[in-house]
């Protein structure tokens, strides 16, 4: 059995959910005190839900803002974009195909090089 709050707060199955609660309910200089307590911990870092939902919207918005690089590079190239290709860039989903998408894009003498597998 856990001696202390601190040892019990590692042993709950949703440990995040509960401390949200907690740092919520104290007085800000504890919830700061609480909060760099369990950062110490060896058990990982203390990643709260508001922290995780910014972390998957700043994600969001790095993957759109490689989309339009990706097709603005290839436009300026007067690479043809039509429907096909913009839905294959809109629809990727991950950021090192798109990185290597527009790094190609740069160098490429034609839209197929570009999007060569």
């Amino acid at each position: 059995m856990p001696s202390s709050v601190h040892e019990a707060m590692h042993c709950l199955p949703a440990r995040n959910e509960y401390i949200d609660v907690i740092m919520a309910a104290l007085p800000a200089g504890a919830a700061r005190h609480f909060l760099e307590m369990l950062m110490m911990t060896k058990s990982g870092p203390y990643v709260s839900a508001h922290f995780n939902e910014l972390y998957a919207e700043g994600k969001s918005e790095g993957v759109a803002q490689g989309k339009a690089q990706s097709l603005l590079i290839l436009a300026v190239k007067h690479f043809p974009t039509g429907p096909q290709i913009e839905a294959k860039v809109n629809s990727c989903t991950d950021p090192a195909q798109l990185d290597q998408w527009t790094r190609r894009a740069i160098t490429a003498d034609s839209i197929e090089e570009v999007f060569a597998d």
